[in-house]
């Protein structure tokens, strides 16, 4: 990485139960497959660090899961400032859902990122110095969707902006990675 560098790498790895038989995920028409499920966490991540306005795209997947969804994607951003990021997601793979920043001196890595899906859990940040001292800052125990509920009931009564230019971006920059994807895929 050369001097004023940062990237960005981000895994979310869910193993499908049953191959989500009979479920949204996997049924192409009903929007299935990893990244349409599970980009969102990446893309909401990256517009709260830097932005989503970038340089370059890339998404790419085999396309091999139940009713031609994607079992496994990986995608990439690249930005002017230096920022690259990718993310790797997949419903084949063990368990893991962390993003990882790294700078010339230092490593930052927030691991589990989704376990507050589960009930009320603490976040993590984890940081790495090159001298191989690390510290962690624990934050008080969420629950997304209690977050959601409430930044629902800010919105609702005019305390909180909706946001909802930033999600319509989001939404469209996954859609596009996902063209760009069955693009080179049916040039295969």
């Amino acid at each position: 990485m050369k001097a004023g560098q940062r990237s960005l790498k981000t895994r979310i790895t869910i193993p499908a139960k049953d191959q989500h038989s009979g479920n949204y995920r996997s049924i192409k028409s009903k929007g299935g497959g990893a990244f349409a499920d599970l980009g969102c966490y990446w893309l909401q991540f990256v517009a709260n660090i830097e932005g989503l306005q970038h340089v370059q795209i890339s998404g790419q997947s085999q396309f091999d899961g139940p009713d031609g969804c994607d079992w496994t994607f990986q995608a990439a951003l690249k930005y002017d400032s230096g920022l690259d990021t990718e993310c790797l997601i997949s419903f084949e793979l063990p368990y893991r859902a962390s993003h990882t920043l790294y700078f010339d001196q230092t490593v930052l890595t927030v691991p589990d990122f989704l376990r507050p899906l589960k009930g009320f859990y603490p976040m993590k940040i984890r940081h790495d110095l090159p001298d191989d001292r690390s510290t962690v800052q624990n934050f008080e125990p969420m629950n997304y969707y209690v977050n959601q509920l409430r930044a629902f009931a800010e919105i609702m009564d005019g305390t909180r902006e909706a946001g909802l230019e930033r999600s319509l971006e989001r939404v469209t920059l996954q859609a596009r990675m996902m063209a760009v994807a069955q693009q080179a895929w049916s040039y295969r």
